[in-house]
């Protein structure tokens, strides 16, 4: 193949690739925030329980630390 010809496969490859990858992107991006919104809902949903919503309440108190919470949570062999 000529130079000139095998530069402009690349450049053509190249273009193909940041179409198709952007729109990938979107679509992750998208299912991201279907995610995301969903697990909002679900957890907004259970601070509104009296018993099932205390632990969530109680994550955003000040005095509460949030990440060490989960992580107990997590490692206490209840989830």
């Amino acid at each position: 193949m000529m130079p000139g010809k095998t530069n402009a496969l690349y450049k053509t490859a190249n273009i193909i690739k940041q179409k198709y990858m952007t729109k990938e992107s979107t679509a992750q991006n998208t299912k991201h925030q279907l995610n995301s919104s969903t697990e909002y809902e679900k957890t907004e949903e259970l601070k509104r329980k009296q018993m099932h919503g205390q632990f969530y309440r109680d994550l955003g108190r000040p005095s509460v630390d949030k990440e060490k919470s989960l992580v107990w949570l997590c490692s206490s062999g209840i989830t």
